[in-house]
């Protein structure tokens, strides 16, 4: 009636699974010292948004300071789950700092279950960062 299962053969398919999802992290524990701005714009003199979940850019900037790329943010327009979705955007880009004008309470939380510091800052972006840095 049922068929019987290979426990040995299901193990295996559940961390052969596990590695696929987890396969889009696996660069960002190389790179994990990248620094995400919210921002309005997409230079590195772009204003700090006030809403960082929902800010339609967010500025990606190495550990030295240098403004690398600008992606549009993929919770910006999205009705519920945006801290999720942004933590799992800065993860898979490597970000280990984020740095927004204001953070909610469960934006806070989820970033730091996932290890992503947090500053909270206004004005420019490239501002701020070279200022975090020099004060770090």
């Amino acid at each position: 009636m049922f068929k019987k299962t290979n426990p040995v053969k299901t193990i295996g398919f559940t961390i052969f699974a596990l590695c696929l999802f987890l396969w889009p992290f696996h660069n960002a524990e190389a790179s994990s010292e990248l620094i995400a701005v919210a921002s309005t714009g997409t230079d590195k003199d772009a204003q700090i948004s006030q809403v960082a979940g929902r800010a339609p850019f967010f500025l990606i900037f190495d550990k030295k300071g240098n403004f690398k790329q600008a992606h549009k943010n993929p919770a910006h327009d999205q009705a519920g789950g945006i801290s999720r979705t942004v933590s799992i955007f800065l993860l898979k880009h490597g970000v280990s700092l984020f740095i927004a004008a204001e953070v909610g309470p469960k934006m806070n939380r989820v970033l730091n279950d996932n290890n992503i510091s947090i500053h909270i800052t206004s004005g420019v972006a490239d501002d701020a960062v070279q200022s975090y840095l020099h004060t770090k």
